[in-house]
């Protein structure tokens, strides 16, 4: 997020001039806990509308129509990848957030085993003791 700026101005630069044939971008989508994937998702070319006459209202637009359109699909492209990287900070949180789960599991599983050693423990000894004082009982 705080490289908004430069990715804009990349994006402009790439777009005004032509640099590329395509644009996409990658990253970890989550879709819910169990399942987060690495998405491709091209932002240029756009797709084709496949629907043909589907106008709908007309608009006027004041000013240099190539600068407002260069704008837009820089804005748009900048938008994209926002929602990119916030899905893939989710992503990457739900991860941690599994490990870190697991790793709790894992220190309460050890923590009981030991409590599980040190009573048997306790135990041995205590039995050893009844053990000598019926020993001693018996002489």
């Amino acid at each position: 997020m705080e490289k908004n700026k430069e990715i804009e101005d990349l994006l402009y630069d790439v777009i005004k001039n032509a640099k590329n044939s395509a644009i996409n971008i990658i990253y970890n989508h989550y879709y819910n806990i169990s399942n987060i994937q690495l998405v491709r998702k091209t932002l240029l070319p756009l797709e084709e509308n496949k629907k043909k006459g589907t106008y709908l209202e007309d608009y006027t637009i004041e000013g240099d129509i190539n600068q407002i359109l260069l704008n837009i699909v820089v804005l748009y492209l900048a938008y994209e990848i926002r929602v990119a990287v916030e899905n893939s900070y989710a992503s990457e949180n739900v991860m941690r957030q599994s490990i870190t789960s697991e790793s709790l599991k894992k220190i309460e599983e050890i923590e009981e085993e030991n409590i599980r050693k040190e009573r048997k423990e306790k135990n041995k000894k205590s039995f050893k003791k009844v053990i000598e004082n019926y020993i001693k009982l018996k002489e």
